[in-house]
């Protein structure tokens, strides 16, 4: 199933949230098929996933997630993407964007 590409505002993130460190983002999470760990980058969890359309993986995140059970957010359309779930209190970030011919997924989670 495709998720249409949605426009929403950027949802009120409450003064408590905190960022999770790599180690405890979900580990239902799924990784993209092929993604290849990158060094951490802060609180970011970083893939690259090759010469891969941006659009695919965005995809692949937008229907994964909502089949686990994840509530979409946002999901703002472009060269680079930027999807946003929440689950039980945890509000999962998802960037994809190109660098130089490889696309990178940033994971960042927050608790709320």
């Amino acid at each position: 199933m495709i998720v249409p590409e949605t426009h929403t505002r950027t949802p009120n993130v409450p003064r408590t949230t905190v960022v999770l460190s790599p180690a405890d983002i979900p580990a239902e999470i799924p990784l993209y098929p092929g993604a290849v760990e990158q060094e951490p980058f802060g609180p970011k969890t970083s893939y690259a996933v090759g010469n891969v359309d941006v659009q695919t993986v965005a995809e692949f995140y937008a229907e994964q997630m909502q089949t686990l059970g994840w509530d979409l957010l946002a999901n703002f359309p472009g060269e680079s993407r930027y999807l946003l779930f929440e689950k039980t209190g945890v509000m999962v970030q998802i960037d994809v964007f190109p660098n130089e011919g490889v696309t990178f997924i940033w994971l960042i989670a927050y608790n709320l």
